[in-house]
């Protein structure tokens, strides 16, 4: 069940994609735009289990000029960046501790 919606164009097309996060099934979905109202395939990543995703933010944290996810975990108090999603969705997993 979805939990939280944002948009940003994370895949660097100049189209808008929709990145959802479902906290109850611990998973991060992305929809990239077409432009046009459609959208591509669902793209999903898996948050470890047992932590409830609830917020998150999109930021180039590494100035590689592609925007990062970073997601809130509550259940485990910490955050998720997925860091290099690009046209490939080549996405590096990193989490931190807070």
């Amino acid at each position: 069940m979805p939990s939280y919606v944002t948009t940003a164009d994370i895949n660097q097309d100049n189209q808008t994609d929709i990145i959802i996060i479902d906290s109850e099934n611990s998973f991060i979905h992305i929809l990239p735009g077409y432009g046009n109202g459609t959208f591509s395939n669902l793209t999903t990543f898996v948050n470890d289990k047992g932590t409830q995703s609830f917020s998150s933010a999109i930021i180039d944290l590494n100035n590689d000029n592609q925007l990062d996810i970073v997601i809130v975990n509550y259940g485990a108090d910490d955050i998720l960046i997925l860091s290099g999603y690009s046209q490939s969705s080549s996405v590096i997993p990193i989490q931190y501790s807070i």
